[in-house]
């Protein structure tokens, strides 16, 4: 299934209706097989793609997303209500996953320093995960919401089996939001 949404990522493609169906019936087994495996090197490649948004997108409309990351379930659908967040959580999150992938391709002179400066990156895949974390501590009934998605990240790059120097990466970056 992970591989499934690496060829998402990589071609920019949908899934059928019938396979999005086929793996959502599959979830159960599909939670227990990953129980079992380290995941961070098959979610790297996900990451790494220059679609990852829709792959994750794809993920979250099957209900993978969920699956692979209990912290991600309570922001499915959460309202914030403050200046930043015209859409829920879980989209807010999604939608800056595509701008920074548009980014690239951006022709406008005043975003071209920042699609310089992500030209630089060589392993995209922890800066993704991190925007993937960035504003889960906002479903934390109270505290501050970047130190509640840094301990939330952290425990799902323990589970996933994470290399420690792409955990200090995450973690600067939610840090610093």
């Amino acid at each position: 299934a992970l591989r499934l949404f690496e060829f998402v990522g990589r071609h920019g493609l949908r899934l059928a209706q019938e396979t999005e169906r086929r793996l959502i019936e599959r979830l159960p087994e599909l939670r227990e097989a990953w129980a079992a495996m380290p995941l961070w090197p098959a979610l790297a490649a996900i990451l790494a793609q220059p679609n990852a948004s829709l792959a994750l997108r794809v993920m979250q409309d099957t209900g993978l997303l969920g699956e692979l990351f209990p912290e991600w379930q309570p922001a499915e659908c959460l309202v914030i209500r403050d200046f930043f967040h015209r859409y829920t959580v879980d989209e807010h999150t999604l939608r800056a996953l595509e701008a920074l992938e548009a980014l690239r391709a951006s022709r406008d002179p005043a975003r071209r320093p920042f699609a310089d400066l992500l030209s630089e990156i060589g392993e995209p895949a922890p800066l993704r995960f991190a925007l993937l974390f960035h504003d889960l501590g906002k479903a934390a009934p109270d505290g501050p919401h970047v130190a509640e998605s840094v301990r939330l990240a952290q425990a799902a790059m323990e589970r996933i089996g994470m290399p420690e120097d792409a955990r200090r990466t995450v973690r600067a970056l939610i840090e610093h939001h």
